[in-house]
């Protein structure tokens, strides 16, 4: 359901998400109910476990669970004691999917700086192809 709900624009490729971080999150929970369940589980037709959901993302920052929020009874997760906490597991959450945001955005300005030095070569050609015309 999670996947169903954050497909890309591109209809004939469901497979493609909305965001780097609506990839990120269904592979972390994976590896993570994988480490919780055993190698081999299968966990995308297996019921949501709530600590899986819990520990892989990051806790429950802002009252809201990374995914499946909404069908977690909160009392069903073991909350990690102060020692325990899961900020690090946040905190590179946050980091990788910073990381992500910012290869999107390179990515972005290199598609733009590419468009622009076309535009600008066709501009001096067609105004080289004005100035033969001229003269």
């Amino acid at each position: 359901m999670y996947i169903m709900a954050h497909r890309g624009p591109d209809l004939s490729q469901p497979e493609l998400l909305c965001t780097p971080l609506a990839i990120e999150r269904p592979a972390e929970y994976g590896k993570k109910i994988e480490r919780l369940h055993g190698e081999g589980f299968d966990w995308r037709t297996a019921p949501v476990d709530p600590q899986a959901v819990y520990e892989s993302g990051g806790g429950k920052s802002h009252g809201r669970y990374s995914m499946f929020n909404g069908m977690i009874d909160s009392r069903q997760v073991q909350r990690r004691s102060s020692s325990q906490s899961s900020g690090g597991s946040s905190n590179r959450q946050r980091r990788t999917t910073s990381e992500m945001e910012i290869d999107s955005l390179r990515q972005e300005i290199q598609k733009r700086d590419a468009f622009l030095k076309a535009q600008e070569e066709y501009q001096k050609e067609q105004q080289a192809h004005a100035e033969r015309l001229h003269t």
